[in-house]
């Protein structure tokens, strides 16, 4: 970016967190100068379809019905297994949302993988309300031994027990091996 484009941004309607390492200057804009910021990883097709409409609700516009029928769900949706996503804490937050409102999971919960020091702006924040929160592999495994399905990085199946795993690479953990492997 350049000094140009930073002195733009205080003239955003809205800005949109898609990370927890955005959502201090978010904060920041809001305080400083008055810039609503909305909290979403919009998986999915209800993810998407609750983006569209709260956007629309901070840049005052419609967004058009036949848009938002790309995002309705055609299908029936019960499914009983016990998930967990672990990973980044936007990306587990989104994950679950798509999980319960697109596949009728009920049963998923959401662990967010970040030092300490970074949970900090969001536990008060309701986007990050279901999350656990740990970075202690002997934590994630007491915890992943409770569900029957585990979606979080390839570096953590040792983690997951007996579980059925589902790899989703998260760039600070596995995502260095992957690039050096290039």
């Amino acid at each position: 970016g350049t000094l140009s484009a930073l002195s733009n941004s205080t003239k955003a309607s809205c800005n949109l967190v898609m990370s927890h390492e955005s959502l201090g200057i978010a904060q920041y804009m809001w305080e400083v100068f008055n810039i609503p910021y909305l909290v979403r990883f919009p998986a999915g097709r209800h993810g998407m379809r609750c983006l569209l409409m709260e956007l629309s609700q901070h840049i005052d516009c419609a967004v058009p019905r036949s848009l938002l029928e790309l995002y309705e769900i055609p299908w029936d949706r019960k499914d009983g297994r016990k998930i967990i996503v672990g990973t980044a804490p936007a990306v587990s937050a989104g994950l679950q949302n798509c999980l319960r409102e697109d596949f009728g999971i009920q049963q998923v919960a959401a662990l967010g993988i970040a030092p300490e020091e970074r949970r900090i702006s969001m536990r008060y924040h309701p986007y990050f309300e279901e999350l656990s929160f740990t970075e202690s592999f002997t934590q994630m495994k007491e915890i992943f031994s409770q569900y029957e399905l585990i979606i979080s990085d390839p570096i953590l199946q040792a983690a997951a027990g007996s579980a059925q795993f589902l790899p989703l690479t998260y760039a600070p953990l596995s995502g260095k091996q992957y690039i050096d492997a290039r």
